[in-house]
This record gives C-alpha cells, structure tokens and sequence, in this order.
C-alpha cells in the first residue's frame, strides 16, 4: 500500500477522503434514526444541526483567528516546502491534503445544498472554515507536487473556484466590517423569571391502538412526559402545556423553551409523543389537505398519545402540589404541534382549566386534524382568551395559508361568534441581513440548538411576556399584568421591535395582523 500512495498520492487521498464523507453520512443517519434505519435526509438533518452548533461556537470571536491561522499556516507550508527534500515525506503530505481537500470539497457542496434548503444564508463563518480549510488542503497537495499535470491543473481551478465562493461573500462578516445585532441581556423580557426550575420525567405507556402502528423504531423509544416545576413552587402556579413538532420529541429541542416559561413561575407539561408511524396500509391517494386540515390516519394516534401524557401530567401536578391551578391556562404548539394544539385546547377547555385566563401560542403551525373526534371545537374558547399565531419569512416547511386558517377558526371561533379583536394577533417575523450573524426567520428558531438574536426578540421575548402575564393574573399583580401584556397583545413597539443593529439601524419589525383571513393576505379563500 505504501508503494500505491507513492506513486498516487493524490487518487488515494481523495478515495480516502471521499469514504471518510460516506462513513460520516451513514453513522449519521444511523444515530439519528435511533439505529433503525439511515437516510440521506436524516444524515442531512444532523448535519445542519452540527454546523449551526459550531457557527454558534466560533462566532465567540474564534471566526478570526481563522483568517490568522490560514496566513501563518500557509506561510509555514511554503517554508517547509523549500526545506522537505525526502519525495517519500512528501508524498504522504500530498497524500493526507488531497484527503482533506476532499472532505472539504464534499462538505463545502453540502453546505451549498443545506443553505439552499435549510440556512437561507444565516451561516457564514461554516462556509468561511470550509473555504480556509481548502486554501490550507489543496496548498499541501500542491506545493509539495513536483509532478505537475493537466488533471491537478483541471482540480486546482475548480478549488479556486469554489474557495472564492465560500470565502468571498462572507469576509465582510468574518472580518468584523458589519454590524452587531441588538443586545438582549437587558430585555425586560426574554432571559427568563427568578425562580429555579426543578424537573422529573413520568413514564408514558401508548395504548395497544397507537403502539400497533408505530414504526419499528418508535416501538423500541422511551416515551416520556417531562414536567417543569419553578423552584420554591409559588400560589396559585398556572399550567402550561407544550406541543412539539414534528420529530421534536426529544426534550432538549425545546428546553429553553420549558425553562423559560417555568422560570416565571408556571408549572410546564411537554409530552413526547410519537411523530412517526406505519402509514403503509393506506391510499396516499386518500390524503384531502382542506381549509388548514388534513385527514392524515396519524393525527388520530398522535392527538390520543400526546392527550394521554397530558393527563399524565396533571395527574401528577395535582398529587404532589396543592397550590397547582390549571385555571390559569397556556397552551403552545410548534409546526405539527401547533394542529395538535387544536385538540388540547379542547380537551382542556372540557376539563374546565383556563377558567380565569387562557393564552393560545401557535409556532409556524402546520395542519390540524380533519376528522371530527380531533377537530377540536373553537366555539368553546372564552371571551378571555388571548391568542398569537405566529410565521415566518423564511419558513419553507409549512404553508402560509395553514395558519392563516387556523388563526381564523379561533378568531371566530368556528363561526359561533368573534374573539375580541384586540386580544387575538397574527404576527408575521421577518429575517434581517444587515450584519453580522444574519438573522434568519426559519422554521426552527424556537429549537434551542439555533437560538439567536431573533429568536430572543420573536419568540422568547414573547413566551416570557405570556407566562409572566399569566402568573399575575394568578396572583393578582395587576403591575406585571399590564407590563406584560404589552409584548404579546398590544400593538406597541414592545411587541413589534426587534432592537437595532450596533450601527443604529432598527432590525426589521414584526407585522400584527388582526385579520389575515378576510384581508386575503396569502388569497387563502380560494382554499375554501
């Protein structure tokens, strides 16, 4: 093997590099699927999980030591490439940067694919390392050549290419010439309450009719409901129940979330409940979507499974704190969690919780259930009612026109009758490029992996304000009533400003709909 790599260097290199890519892809998909299956789309997934994970990291300032280490790096290759003599020495460094230049090569075009799909530009220090990564890479397996041909020619214009794509339009960024986005320790809300956040999970058992039609994996998962309880417990403690998303079922995609509204002093149930199952028995021709709802057979399994760890969860609130009072009652959902919503709003109107206040939030909603017994029935909110249905720019995963929908059947409520108009917003957030990072309004912001600026401006500003809202009402704090009503209810700038850059300029605002349905915003009535 050692005499193959002498004498191709660079074709090993990149068959190594290459099986490197692959081996990465499948471990990939193997670990996000629970070990049950791979896809490139679970692998994908992951990945883009990864990459935010790292920007994150090396936009702690550590993105320009990049720019420094790439010059001194470079300049020690060029050094040791006049003093290597040994063809042997430096035909393995040829050997291991064409290993590199192709793992880079592979990722810099999963990169440009998962922009494309997945960051709509928001990352550019990933793109920028990928880009140096290559410059150090394809210098390795250049410099130290001393068979020069038309092929390495041919290679080397397509990595310049390509590092001027990577490099070029995000050096402004990486370099410090952009602007800050708006601090947010100082928010009023948006960090969170004062108390401590105790947790406990509670085992949850699906009933034989939604565990018969789990995928093979889902039967093997360890379902839970996990509870958050603010720490010392407070009086009069209101009830908030999370609806996750689709594939969202692990509890740190949403841990901020659950420790943020139980920070203000709000009991919080999040019950896992099953995203996947065996479909394979039914039409695809069947599916109808229709008026914001669909008659997908999963809805039935989902709505039972996720009702069931609600339950769960109260029951547990109710036997271990006797100041719990559900009367005072949030209920959110995030993209399939959203029409799940739908259905917990009903089930906990029924049970009589949200008697005093109750606040609906709806994330990037996706569609509800079609099929009457998970319908959910809006004619049953009270006039106290609070909701906000919220979209955003860049989310490319959900129709406009389901939230609109499904704002407007809690708006009038089934046709039994409006809401207040005042207490009832559908919010639109915008995504901002002016500097550096870029602010993207996707369809993920509230996992807390990609939290950022926006999402603390948009969204947790947001769920701080209801739930602090919600505790006063509890207790009688007329004061922290009405400071933070102000950032989810009322049209002022508490609840449309998203702060200003470092050089001044205003981030772009929030848009406050109070009808979208009958002003046709997205000409959704012709869905009718």
């Amino acid at each position: 093997m050692s005499f193959k790599i002498q004498n191709f260097p660079i074709l090993f290199g990149q068959i190594f590099g290459f099986l490197i890519v692959i081996l990465i892809l499948i471990l990939k998909g193997i670990n996000g699927s629970g070990g049950d299956s791979s896809t490139i789309y679970t692998s994908l997934f992951w990945i883009a999980q990864d990459m935010v994970i790292f920007a994150k990291f090396i936009r702690g300032g550590m993105y320009q030591l990049m720019i420094i280490f790439t010059i001194l790096f470079s300049i020690i290759l060029f050094y040791y490439s006049r003093k290597i003599n040994d063809s042997i020495i430096k035909n393995y460094i040829i050997f291991l940067g064409s290993i590199l230049s192709n793992i880079f090569l592979c990722f810099s075009i999963i990169f440009l694919l998962l922009n494309e799909w997945f960051f709509f530009g928001a990352l550019v220090t990933v793109p920028f390392f990928i880009g140096c990564g290559l410059v150090i890479s394809s210098l390795m397996q250049n410099i130290f050549n001393e068979r020069k041909n038309i092929l390495l020619k041919f290679s080397n214009c397509i990595y310049f290419l390509i590092i001027l794509v990577l490099i070029l339009p995000n050096f402004s960024s990486v370099a410090g010439f952009l602007p800050e986005p708006p601090e947010t320790k100082n928010n009023v809300f948006g960090n969170g309450g004062d108390y401590a956040v105790q947790k406990m999970k509670l085992k949850i058992n699906p009933s034989d009719f939604i565990f018969e039609n789990m995928t093979d994996w889902s039967k093997e998962y360890d379902w839970n409901v996990h509870i958050y309880v603010p720490d010392p417990v407070p009086q009069n403690m209101p009830l908030a129940i999370y609806i996750h998303g689709y594939e969202g079922e692990e509890e740190w995609v949403y841990t901020d979330s659950l420790a943020t509204i139980a920070s203000r002093g709000v009991a919080v149930i999040f019950p896992q409940y099953t995203s996947n199952y065996d479909v394979s028995k039914y039409d695809p021709e069947m599916l109808i979507y229709s008026e914001g709802g669909s008659n997908h057979p999963q809805h039935e399994w989902r709505y039972s499974m996720a009702w069931d760890g609600v339950q769960l969860g109260i029951d547990y609130l109710e036997n271990n704190f006797e100041s719990f009072n559900p009367s005072n009652l949030w209920v959110g959902g995030h993209s399939m969690g959203a029409g799940v919503s739908m259905y917990v709003i009903t089930e906990s109107i029924s049970k009589g919780w949200g008697n005093d206040s109750f606040i609906i939030n709806l994330e990037a909603p996706w569609v509800y259930s079609s099929y009457e017994p998970f319908r959910g029935n809006m004619s049953l909110l009270p006039e106290h009612t609070i909701v906000n249905v919220v979209e955003y720019e860049d989310d490319n995963v959900v129709e406009r026109c389901i939230g609109v929908w499904e704002f407007n059947r809690i708006k009038t409520r089934d046709g039994f009758g409006d809401l207040n108009e005042s207490r009832v917003k559908y919010l639109k957030i915008y995504s901002d490029r002016v500097g550096f990072p870029k602010l993207i309004a996707s369809h993920y912001i509230q996992a807390t992996t990609i939290r950022d600026v926006l999402a603390d401006f948009s969204y947790y500003k947001r769920i701080d304000a209801q739930a602090s809202y919600l505790f006063g009402i509890a207790n009688n704090n007329l004061e922290l009533v009405n400071v933070s009503g102000k950032y989810f209810f009322q049209d002022g700038e508490e609840l449309t400003s998203m702060g200003f850059w470092s050089n001044g300029v205003p981030v772009n605002e929030i848009e406050i709909y109070n009808d979208p349905f009958n002003v046709d915003l997205y000409q959704c009535k012709s869905d009718v």
